[in-house]
């Protein structure tokens, strides 16, 4: 697995994705930390460092997406499910 997907190609649940990749932090508190990183409207890929070593690859990409998401969000908090 490469933190963004499970061995049939489909994305593998966040927590799954986070273990492969070597982020002890559990799932919802990564979820937390990127709903402050969207509520900060940060725009680059930098706040990725906080968990992970690159701004690059499969779960770098997921991340950033669910920033995205949460931002675009009506209420800037709640992400749609898929994303999450």
């Amino acid at each position: 697995m490469d933190g963004g997907t499970g061995d049939d190609g489909a994305p593998a649940p966040l927590e799954h994705a986070l273990a492969g990749a070597g982020v002890r932090m559990p799932a919802d508190d990564v979820r937390a930390l990127v709903r402050g990183v969207a509520a900060a409207a940060v725009r680059d890929r930098d706040w990725l460092r906080l968990l992970l070593p690159t701004t690059e690859g499969a779960l770098a990409d997921r991340l950033d997406a669910l920033r995205r998401a949460y931002a675009a969000a009506p209420d800037g908090i709640d992400a749609p499910q898929a994303a999450a």
